[in-house]
């Protein structure tokens, strides 16, 4: 087998244009990481709110059944300033049954804070891995 020698004119012009070619596709790499970011954070919002919109229905027909029914008379008493008598609802120490199990409202706030404290845990991203990359060209450029 025989090896070939070839010449390169300007050595190091020609290994500054390629990184800096590196350095733009990886900034379009970079950008088009943040689009997908973007993309899925605002797919798992809009599934997120679709779920609770379903749950603050169903909370609020289940609501609208613990409510006393007022007829029309009743409504008229109650602007005209007389007292009317109303079933009672629950009261606010009880159990009420929400969703898929009983719970005491105190126990359901407590539930809340622990969710709002944990914090989701942290991955390197393919965003994280280009910038590395990027930096890393950046020094070569600086050496040349």
């Amino acid at each position: 087998m025989s090896s070939y020698f070839i010449k390169v004119e300007d050595a190091t012009d020609l290994r500054r244009k390629i990184l800096e070619s590196s350095k733009g596709s990886i900034h379009m790499l970079r950008g088009y990481q943040n689009l997908l970011m973007v993309r899925n954070k605002k797919l798992t919002l809009f599934r997120r709110l679709r779920r609770e919109l379903k749950e603050l229905t169903m909370l609020t027909n289940r609501i609208e059944k613990l409510m006393p029914t007022l007829s029309k008379s009743d409504v008229q008493a109650l602007h005209a300033g007389k007292k009317i008598r109303r079933k009672p609802g629950p009261s606010p120490d009880e159990d009420v049954y929400l969703g898929e199990k009983e719970i005491h409202v105190k126990d359901a706030m407590k539930e809340v804070k622990k969710a709002k404290k944990r914090a989701p845990a942290h991955k390197a991203s393919e965003l994280e891995t280009l910038q590395s990359k990027l930096a890393a060209i950046e020094g070569k450029l600086k050496d040349i």
